[in-house]
């Protein structure tokens, strides 16, 4: 009662006056994140976060929480229930502390920080394979995810009560925002990430993909499928994101992005089979792998001990190529690791005949060969010891042509996104440091920041660079009306309108097509054929365009068809460091949490219409708050509002525009 009589904005005032005061020095065992929003597109109301990790103890999933006045940052388990959108921070309103936006994370490990620009991430939590429930990243190559639109990137990072913390930038999926990050108590790098602005970063990337002294006629056109461009329905024409081409390798798919899964393995196209050349090398020369980070972990004796020597086995009855591996005479180890006929293996890492566990010799020779292939270090002179030391003395020539190659001017034979990345803006060392293979710790230019103070490490600044020139997309402003026929899957119910939908029902509708299936609001936006907010099911309604604008199919899933919720392909885990230094996916299982309670009456609206089709107005809830709206549309305030009142909204929404 000591302060009923003082009004609720001075408490505020007082109150955030106090947390400066109180947390200018970070709290105990906690991992200080200071965010700085240099963009100069998008002010800190337009930058959003949402966080995810691994709660150490459980190994369950966790969205992160933060306290908007002190910045201390809790792990929530999740579950089914689950709301991801309660976790979206806007910059602004994360505390000002030492003037930069400051948040404390306790200890958790495979942290993912997503930042997005204009619009808030539409994060979900499903179950994985395990029956766990894991919290799975957004697919950047996949057009019906509902985040593909948006402008989006992320960093990685970990804090263990045992190593301290790791923190490192990533393109090993894609590039779409300039982060840098900082640590001045880092004993790797002080400095990682892209320093430049994203226009140089993205104009050095054309600049390399174009350069003719490097590239056949054939072989341009498949790197720059890499970029991702969009027009959204308004007509703004925005490059979303540079992918990856161990991400871009979608067998079956002709489509941007695509990256020819045949590339390494296509003499009529490429004028050289890459794959038949290091085969064939290896059959007359050897190659040696250091598996010595393994002693104490894998058991090898005998011979060479934890050096393994490679050459080169085949063709079998089928063709297959094998490389054999060995510790020597009276060694206690050997194995045979088949050679894939495709691309995807050498690109991502892994897969296929590559896949490995991890802390195995095998996973340290797909390693050490595939960081030799991405950097253009393979196939290497005869009886080459593969380590981190012989990478590091060969950075000079890392992605220049490799004189083992009788390849004449069919060049390069190596990963041509990340040269392009590492060599910003010039082109040509010295190498960027950020991941944009799996192994770049390997090839010792992965940028990861490391702290080892396991109680109170020094704040990580994550900067947000330059984007000037970059067109921000809006994708769920389509002023057009569609002609929709539905296709309704067995046993699912579809209203609209509050009326049933039947199969083959022609409807006139706007875009979003707000409708409910199986009892779940969809905001289906028709242009681009995604759904959003995420559902269980929004993945599985697909829109067909007809060939006739703007006529589309809406196929809705049967209750028995829907799909799980597809899971990404798996970036391999580094092992150059000791746990926690790799990032892998966390897997975990939920704990009940409170479900908001729902509002018992729908919102009241007032609005005015205004020039460009968009609603500018007020919201009325049932406890008498007002809340302003502007510029939207109003089934998109489904998107974005709190969960309390997101279904009253959308029903209130609905009647609104059905008398428009």
């Amino acid at each position: 009662m000591l302060y009923s009589h003082i009004p609720r904005w001075l408490f505020l005032v007082f109150s955030i006056v106090q947390a400066v005061a109180t947390y200018a020095a970070a709290p105990a065992n906690t991992f200080p994140i200071e965010l700085v929003n240099n963009s100069m597109i998008a002010g800190d109301d337009d930058v959003y976060i949402v966080i995810k990790g691994e709660n150490p103890s459980t190994k369950k999933a966790v969205f992160v929480q933060v306290n908007p006045v002190t910045g201390i940052a809790t792990g929530v388990e999740v579950n089914a229930s689950t709301n991801a959108k309660l976790y979206n921070y806007k910059l602004s309103e994360l505390p000002l502390i030492g003037g930069k936006r400051t948040l404390y994370l306790p200890y958790l490990a495979s942290v993912r920080i997503y930042f997005s620009i204009k619009y808030p991430m539409d994060l979900h939590v499903a179950l994985d394979t395990t029956g766990a429930y894991t919290i799975p990243d957004p697919s950047p190559f996949d057009t019906t995810d509902s985040n593909y639109y948006t402008l989006y990137d992320k960093i990685e990072s970990t804090f263990d009560a045992g190593s301290g913390t790791y923190s490192n930038p990533t393109a090993v999926d894609f590039f779409t925002l300039p982060l840098q990050l900082d640590q001045s108590g880092s004993t790797s790098f002080l400095q990682s990430g892209f320093t430049h602005t994203r226009a140089d970063v993205l104009n050095n990337v054309d600049t390399v993909f174009a350069d003719v002294a490097n590239i056949t006629p054939a072989t341009e056109p498949n790197w720059k499928r890499l970029f991702v461009n969009y027009i959204d329905p308004s007509g703004t024409s925005a490059l979303l994101r540079l992918i990856s081409p161990g991400k871009a390798i979608l067998p079956g798919n002709n489509n941007a992005p695509y990256f020819d899964n045949s590339y390494l393995k296509n003499m009529g196209t490429y004028g050289f089979d890459y794959i038949d050349a290091v085969n064939t090398y290896y059959l007359t020369h050897t190659v040696q792998i250091d598996c010595t980070e393994l002693t104490g972990v894998f058991a090898m004796s005998g011979g060479s001990g934890y050096i393994l020597t490679g050459q080169m086995t085949g063709p079998d009855v089928n063709g297959n190529y094998f490389f054999h591996f060995d510790n020597g005479g009276g060694g206690s180890y050997s194995f045979d690791l088949q050679m894939p006929t495709d691309s995807f293996p050498f690109f991502a890492g892994a897969g296929e005949s590559f896949n490995a566990a991890n802390n195995t010799p095998p996973a340290i020779i797909v390693r050490q060969l595939t960081s030799a292939f991405d950097a253009g270090l393979l196939p290497a002179p005869d009886g080459t010891l593969l380590n981190k030391a012989y990478f590091i003395a060969n950075k000079a020539s890392y992605y220049t042509d490799n004189a083992l190659l009788v390849a004449g001017v069919t060049q390069p034979w190596y990963d041509l996104y990340s040269k392009a990345l590492h060599t910003v803006p010039t082109g040509v060392p010295p190498f960027d440091l950020i991941y944009t293979f799996a192994y770049d710790d390997a090839l010792d230019q992965d940028g990861t920041l490391h702290d080892p103070s396991t109680t109170a490490p020094s704040p990580l600044v994550v900067t947000l660079g330059d984007m000037t020139g970059t067109d921000i997309p809006n994708p769920f402003l389509d002023l057009n009306t569609y002609t929709v026929t539905a296709l309704i899957g067995d046993g699912s119910v579809v209203y609209y309108k509050g009326k049933l939908v039947k199969h083959l029902d022609v409807l006139t509708v706007p875009s979003p097509f707000v409708c409910q299936l199986n009892g779940e609001t969809a905001n289906i936006f028709l242009q681009d054929g995604f759904v959003r907010p995420y559902f269980d099911g929004a993945s599985a309604i697909l829109v067909e365009p007809t060939g006739v604008n703007p006529v589309k199919n809406v196929i809705f899933p049967g209750v028995t068809s829907l799909p799980s919720t597809p899971t990404p392909i798996p970036t391999p885990t580094p092992t150059i460091k000791p746990p926690p230094a790799g990032f892998a996916p966390p897997s975990a299982l939920p704990t009940p949490r409170p479900t908001p309670t729902a509002v018992p009456s729908g919102p009241r609206f007032e609005w005015t219409k205004n020039t460009d089709g968009t609603y500018s107005g007020t919201i009325t809830l049932p406890n008498g708050s007002v809340k302003p709206f502007s510029h939207v549309q109003l089934p998109a305030l489904a998107v974005f509002a709190p969960e309390d009142v997101r279904a009253s909204i959308e029903r209130e929404a609905d009647i609104i525009l059905n008398g428009l």
